[in-house]
Formats: structure tokens, C-alpha cells, sequence
């Protein structure tokens, strides 16, 4: 046992739980050797990870569990004591971030491409959404490669079953009532 704890330091955080008994994990509470290698709970280099035992919305910084930032901010500066808020900034223009998060910055707002218009602009929460013009439908499947593509017109003889939009081309069909037959 005492062979063990002398390798804590060195083994990683992952197979702490497997190795050690329970009592010895003493719920997040760093385990030290002092020099009469009793054991300790005083804080030392040698201190088992916490970060499996933050709490939901929490993060691990430093040696404690600290608030994830809400949405639309990140971390500038994480909390100086356990189970505190960081302290958090909104997003810059530009950015957004739709999760608590535990990130030093925000995410960069998409672009449109330039086959599509915006549909909604970024805000500090939500990305940019973009689509295909109207006239346009988007592709991604096995017969395309990914991007926005005319909408198909119906052949003589064909009438539309359902209309292009921005995320379906066209489909064809047979006149008549009950008639399925599509293109």
C-alpha cells in the first residue's frame, strides 16, 4: 500500500478510482504523503484531480470547481475559490456562444457563403444562420457536392408535387389525383 501512495503522484487521474479503496479517495479531498508518510489532506503538487467530481454547471480550474460562464459570455478570469462564479464577460461582436461554457473566448460567428443570404444575424447566444437564395435549394447528399443549386423546373407533362425551398429541390409527379409518381 505504502508502494502505492508513493506513485499517486505519477498515475493518471483516470485510474485513481480503480486503484485505490474508497475510504482512500476521500471525495476530493488532494491526498498527500507528509515526511512520516502518513496520509494528509493538505495541499501539495501531488494532488489527485478533481475534475470528475465538479458538479453540473461547474468546471475544474486550478485546484477547485468554479461556475461555468452562462450563455453569450466566457471566462476572462476563473473564481478564486470553490463553487464561485468566474468572472465572465459578453461576447465580443463578432462572437457568440450558445452553452454555459468554461472557454476563455467566444466562438466566431459563421459567414455566409456567397450563394446564400442571411436568415438571422449573430448575436452574443446564436450563430449566424444562413440559406440558399430563393431559387435555390441546399445539397449535401451523395449525388451533389455540398452547396446551393438551382431548383428544378418540372418537365412537360410533370406538375409539381412539392415547391423548392431552401432545403429541398423540387419534386416532380405524374398529373392526377392519388398519382406518386416522382422525379
Amino acid at each position: 500500500m505504502l508502494l502505492l501512495l508513493l506513485l499517486l503522484p505519477l498515475l493518471p487521474p483516470l485510474l485513481l478510482p480503480l486503484l485505490l479503496p474508497p475510504p482512500l479517495l476521500l471525495l476530493g479531498t488532494p491526498l498527500t504523503l507528509n515526511t512520516s508518510s502518513n496520509l494528509s489532506s493538505e495541499p501539495s503538487a501531488a494532488r489527485l484531480s478533481l475534475g470528475s467530481w465538479c458538479g453540473p454547471g461547474e468546471y475544474q480550474s486550478a485546484w477547485h470547481c468554479c461556475l461555468c460562464c452562462p450563455p453569450g459570455h466566457y471566462v476572462e478570469e476563473p473564481c478564486s475559490s470553490p463553487h464561485t462564479q468566474s468572472e465572465c464577460v459578453v461576447c465580443d461582436t463578432g462572437t457568440y456562444m450558445e452553452h454555459a461554457n468554461s472557454l476563455r473566448s467566444c466562438l466566431l460567428c459563421a459567414t455566409c457563403r456567397t450563394d446564400q443570404e442571411m436568415v438571422s444575424d449573430c448575436t452574443p447566444t446564436q450563430d449566424r444562420q444562413c440559406q440558399c437564395k430563393p431559387g435555390e435549394y441546399y445539397c449535401d447528399s451523395e449525388h451533389c457536392l455540398e452547396g446551393c443549386y438551382p431548383c428544378t423546373r418540372c418537365p412537360e407533362g410533370k406538375v409539381v408535387l412539392q415547391a423548392c425551398n431552401a432545403t429541398a429541390d423540387t419534386r416532380c409527379g405524374l398529373p392526377g389525383p392519388g398519382s406518386m409518381s416522382w422525379e
